[in-house]
């Protein structure tokens, strides 16, 4: 999931411009993104990457499945 960031390590000006630029499309940065995707991960068991990207201007997040232990064959 990629979405924008909450640009708190934006210069002030530019953090205004842009969150006056999404709020015309009806768009917020979501700040809880990072935690909400953590506690999903915990809660069933996949793996989260993470990372916020150009001074947090956008967020990036991952939920993978762990890798499945090689198949066994079964016999009657």
């Amino acid at each position: 999931m990629v979405d924008f960031g909450d640009q708190t390590r934006l210069p002030r000006g530019v953090r205004r411009v842009l969150r006056a630029w999404l709020a015309r499309f009806h768009v917020t940065p979501r700040a809880a993104l990072g935690e909400r995707m953590g506690t999903l991960a915990a809660e069933t068991g996949v793996e989260l990457r993470f990372r916020q990207l150009y001074l947090d201007y956008a967020r990036y997040g991952v939920l993978t499945r762990p890798a499945a232990g090689p198949a066994r064959a079964v016999s009657g």
